[in-house]
Formats: structure tokens, sequence, C-alpha cells
């Protein structure tokens, strides 16, 4: 029997049919180019959107801070202060600025403070800014401890414990108007021979008055001649010190004639002598002084150089 063979591999046509595998394979597609097109336009909002909202930021911003720059609900209108003794408060206000009015934001409190330490009265000082319109300053004066002299007949000045000469004055009165006048001619004059006078504001380099200031304090800080005082004490680099009681040679005054013509020597030879060195010497002045005095002898000079043992002249 003749037949014809037919490839049915070769035929086409009629229904197709559709895998389920394939099937799968469409809709995994379909779900990825999805997915894809969502990445996409998170990507494109997130690019405008970043920006748009980062101008957003910086034009409130700036608006805030002109605002804060700007408005008179800022502007001072008080400036507290405190630890003024000698300075007058008009003249504290006048080394600030006068920030009176001035937006607060406005203010550089580290220049304000240089701009006070700039009067040498000022021995430190400090400020805030206390919201919305004040203004607080706290400031340490210098206090003064004697009147010091570096020649005869020459300028006197003020001079603190720390050896900062800081004002010029004249008879014991300061010269400048920014002080209430006060009277410093009752502090102990130290007169230094031998050094020049430094700039208003800065310290004297010398081992001889640093040798002095320790003396003088010590001794005022002591009770030995706590009820005479002193008044002068001279200084000589490579000497020593020499101090003059009041009611000495150059006091009037009837009161303490015991330490009348009494001078006080201190012939230091090291860079310094301590506290209790200087106790030690003065604990046999009043002893000694007392003495003497009994016996009617007049003494022109106890030298209290020595550890072991005091000189009468």
């Amino acid at each position: 029997m003749n037949g014809v063979v037919v490839n049915k591999k070769r035929i086409r046509g009629g229904t197709p049919r559709v895998s389920a595998s394939s099937m799968r394979v469409i809709s995994s597609k379909i779900g990825w180019d999805e997915v894809g097109i969502g990445k996409v336009l998170r990507i494109i909002l997130t690019a405008f959107l970043i920006p748009l909202l980062l101008i957003a930021s910086v034009v409130i911003g700036y608006k805030g801070y002109r605002y804060l720059l700007t408005s008179h609900y800022f502007e001072i209108s008080e400036v507290r202060v405190e630890g003024n003794n000698i300075l007058k408060y008009k003249e504290i206000l006048r080394l600030a600025g006068n920030i009176i009015h001035q937006n607060i934001f406005r203010i550089d409190l580290n220049t304000l403070c240089s701009r006070l330490k700039g009067n040498h009265w000022i021995r430190d000082a400090e400020a805030e800014k206390v919201l919305p319109r004040k203004i607080m300053i706290r400031i340490e004066e210098r206090s003064p401890f004697a009147l010091i002299s570096f020649s005869e007949g020459g300028d006197t000045y003020l001079i603190d414990d720390s050896g900062i000469v800081f004002k010029k004055v004249k008879d014991g009165i300061s010269d400048v108007s920014d002080v209430r006048g006060y009277d410093y001619s009752s502090l102990p004059l130290i007169t230094v021979t031998g050094i020049n006078p430094p700039l208003l504001g800065e310290g004297i380099r010398s081992n001889a008055l640093s040798i002095g200031l320790n003396v003088l304090r010590d001794v005022q800080e002591s009770t030995f001649l706590k009820d005479v005082g002193i008044k002068r004490i001279d200084i000589t680099p490579g000497k020593g010190v020499t101090l003059f009681p009041k009611g000495g040679k150059e006091d009037n005054s009837e009161d303490n004639s015991i330490y009348r013509g009494l001078e006080i020597r201190l012939l230091v030879y090291h860079d310094s002598i301590d506290k209790r060195e200087i106790e030690k010497r003065f604990s046999r002045l009043d002893t000694i002084i007392a003495l003497l005095n009994k016996k009617g002898k007049e003494v022109r000079y106890v030298d209290l150089s020595f550890k072991d043992k005091v000189v009468v002249n």
C-alpha cells in the first residue's frame, strides 16, 4: 500500500498550545518590568524632590536668619554690669562699644571682652547673652596694692599685688576720668631704682621688685606692724629692701613715736624668701624695739637680713 509520510513536526496551524512553563516566564518578565519602572519613577521623583527640599530649607533658613538679625524684638535694651567698684557704669558701656539698641545676635562676646580688658583697671571680664534683649557683663577690677615710683620726683603709678602697673596718679589721686577720684595716698609707696618704668598694663620683670612685693604683702598680712602700717618701701636691685613704718622719720604725727626715725632693713641675697622666714625675722622686731625704747635708746635702723641675729644701730 502506497502512502504519503507526513512529518508531524512540520505541521503548522491549528490552535497554538502554550505550556505552563512558558506562561511563568512571560509573567515573570512582566513583573520585572513593572518593578523596574517603579524604581525609575522613584529615582526621578527623588532627584527632583531632594533639591527642591534643600532649596526650600535654605530659603526658610535665610529668611529666619534675616529675621533674627533685623527684628526689633532682639534689640538690646539692657546691659547689666557686675563687679565694678571703681569704674563707672557709663565707662564700661563705652568700653563695650555702646551696644544698646544693637541686635543681640550681632554681638561677638569675645570681641566685647577684649575691648573691656583694654582698660588697665580691668583684670578680667566675661559676658553672656540673655535672650531676647539683655547682655550680662561681669568684670574683675585690679585692686591697688601700692603706689610705685621709679625715680625721685618722677611719675607715680598704681600697682597691683602681681606687679602690674596700671594707672598714673598725681598726689595719690588718679588723674584719669574713668575712675571716681579715690584717694590712694594712704597706700605704701614703693620706690625702685635702676628699673625703667613699664608700659601701662604690663608687669615689671625684676626679681628685686618681686621680692619687695612679697615682703610687703607678707608684712601686711601678718600681725607685725599691723597697727602701724608701712609708709614706704625702698627697693634696690642687688641689695635688698628697706621699710619705713608710719610714725617713722618721714611722718610728723605723734602716734607710734616708738617707730620715729626707724628703718627696717632686709637684705635678700636670694631670689626669694618665704613667708615663714619673713614672719620669723619680724617676730623679733617688736621685742627689740620695745626693749631699746624702754632704755631710752634711739634706734636708727634694725637689720633683719640674717636668719640667726638682728643688727641694731
